[in-house]
């Protein structure tokens, strides 16, 4: 049997749920009450065994137990299609979608996240083609070389 967790959003968004497949049939735990969740934009930081996520333009994040809820930085936008977290250096991710295409990072380090700056590191000023159009995912490969981040449309 697998020795891990699903972390999702219910199909309705009404909230973030924690399965654990150590268990012999999944049992889904509401983490985070009713509302608390935009769809799709949710990560896990498996270093602190927190839950991300955001709405109304704010990151926040949770114990997996749905203790310590906190709000962490906002968003320059409202179009955020995705969030990724790298746990190791703390560095959050975002993409977001029309018209400006593009990824971002800022550091959420305890004692300097509300003064680091959402730094864009990729943008399409072009609209060109390919994997740009409209990022849905994000994940963060720590170990590959110097490039943490991937995106899939």
């Amino acid at each position: 049997m697998v020795n891990a967790r699903l972390i999702g959003i219910s199909s309705d968004a009404d909230g973030i749920y924690v399965a654990d497949f150590l268990q012999e049939n999944l049992e889904f735990t509401h983490v985070i009450p009713s509302g608390s969740v935009t769809p799709g934009c949710i990560c896990f930081d498996s270093v602190r065994k927190k839950v991300y996520w955001i709405k109304s333009r704010k990151v926040y994040r949770v114990n997996l137990d749905g203790s310590s809820m906190e709000f962490l930085v906002d968003c320059r936008r409202d179009d955020v299609s995705a969030i990724a977290l790298a746990g190791k250096s703390e560095e959050l991710f975002r993409a977001y979608g029309h018209p400006l295409q593009q990824i971002t990072s800022q550091s959420i380090k305890a004692g300097i996240r509300n003064i680091s700056v959402e730094a864009a590191i990729f943008t399409d000023d072009n609209h060109n083609p390919g994997p740009t159009s409209f990022p849905a995912s994000l994940v963060v490969d720590e170990e590959y070389r110097n490039c943490p981040t991937y995106f899939h449309c």
